[in-house]
């Protein structure tokens, strides 16, 4: 999934509204902990999760993220009606980038 980093920036703002989550990011501060989260932690080990480019837009490889989620909880994703799909990689890719975004060592 493409998106310009604009929207994912307002999609992640209004997920943390929804799920009543203080957010205390900028645009700026957005983009620069999505960066680090992608080399430090999400693009590692063989996986691909996320990709910048220079045109002001961010790739989700939503069939990365489930594969990098398979290891450490022993869920495998099964095929599902794709709009309960769609559903279910939205959690898991706010939820991913929340919690990732709060713990990641800048170190």
């Amino acid at each position: 999934m493409r998106y310009k980093n604009e929207t994912l920036f307002k999609m992640y703002i209004d997920w943390c509204e929804v799920a009543r989550v203080k957010m205390e990011y900028n645009k700026i501060s957005f983009g620069m902990r999505v960066i680090v989260l992608m080399k430090k932690q999400l693009n590692t080990n063989g996986f691909a999760c996320i990709e910048k480019d220079t045109n002001l837009m961010t790739t989700l490889y939503l069939d990365e993220f489930k594969k990098y989620f398979v290891n450490p909880n022993g869920h495998k994703f099964e095929e599902e009606k794709e709009e309960e799909d769609d559903e279910i990689e939205q959690i898991i890719l706010y939820t991913t980038l929340y919690k990732d975004l709060w713990t990641l060592d800048l170190s």
